[in-house]
């Protein structure tokens, strides 16, 4: 599966898998007004489990702002585990977001 194969099917299987609460809703809004340094950050020291699995909650633009904040390949790695996950609970959504949200209050 080439590059763009693999953002097109991770932007439509995101989509499909997003959650819609308020929390959630809180979290985005938290990580988009993150600057850059902040984010950079934060994607040093969250586990790139609890990130594959928090996307499910976020908005395109939360993802986006984590992606453009890492290298490339890494980028398209977590895409490409996303895409295998086949099911996830919201309450894991719920944990791996209150890990990273830790993070960021350190």
């Amino acid at each position: 599966m080439d590059n763009r194969s693999i953002i097109t099917e991770f932007l439509k299987k995101h989509k499909e898998r997003a959650f819609k609460h308020e929390d959630i809703k809180k979290f985005n809004e938290i990580i988009e007004n993150c600057d850059d340094t902040t984010m950079q950050k934060l994607i040093r020291d969250i586990s790139i489990s609890d990130l594959i699995v928090a996307i499910n909650g976020m908005t395109e633009n939360t993802v986006e702002k984590f992606f453009g904040n890492m290298s490339k390949n890494l980028a398209d790695k977590i895409r490409q585990d996303y895409l295998d996950l086949t099911q996830i609970r919201e309450s894991d959504v719920e944990i791996a977001q209150n890990k990273i949200m830790e993070i960021i209050n350190k």
